[in-house]
This record gives structure tokens, sequence and C-alpha cells, in this order.
């Protein structure tokens, strides 16, 4: 992987995870709205490590949301699109 596409990596994470607007489903369909709270350990990675996070799961409120999301699909993906790593994580205790 070239090194300088990894801040384009981050920058995407970042914005996915900050951004307010971008909604995987119709909260009001579903009758929840949560909110994913991301951080990282680091600002800035070398092409190959691996990227340490913990997400949190929060309600319209801010306040850790009950049980209603159980798993936490993440993946990092290229600016053209391509996936380039992925994962399935447990959320337990509004958090995973």
């Amino acid at each position: 992987m070239n090194r300088t596409f990894v801040p384009y990596y981050l920058f995407l994470l970042v914005m996915i995870s900050i951004s307010s607007g971008l909604k995987s489903q119709n909260p009001a369909a579903s009758g929840a709205a949560e909110d994913l709270l991301v951080y990282t350990d680091r600002t800035m990675y070398i092409a190959g490590e691996k990227i340490q996070f913990s997400a949190f799961v929060l309600n319209e409120n801010n306040i850790k949301a009950g049980i209603t999301s159980r798993v936490l699909y993440s993946e990092l993906i290229r600016p053209d699109g391509n996936r380039i790593a992925g994962g399935k994580y447990t959320i337990e205790n509004s958090s995973a």
C-alpha cells in the first residue's frame, strides 16, 4: 500500500464517523436514532499498521444507548471505493 494514501484513508474514516448527514437507514422508519462516536489510538498511521479504535453507540440525547444495535460493521476503504479491510465487532454495554 502506498504511504501517500494513508492520510486519505484516515480522513475518510474520520469523516464517515463524525458526519451526521450520512445515514445508512432512515431513523424515522426504524424508530430509534443512534449516533456512533469513534476514537482511534493515534492520528497518523504507517501503511501496514493495525488501527486500534473504540466505538460508542449513543442515543439522540448523547447518552449511551440501550440495547438496539448489537453488531458494528467497520470498513477501511480507498478513495476510489475499493475495500482494504473490514470487520464485525460485537457491541456490549453500548461500546465496541
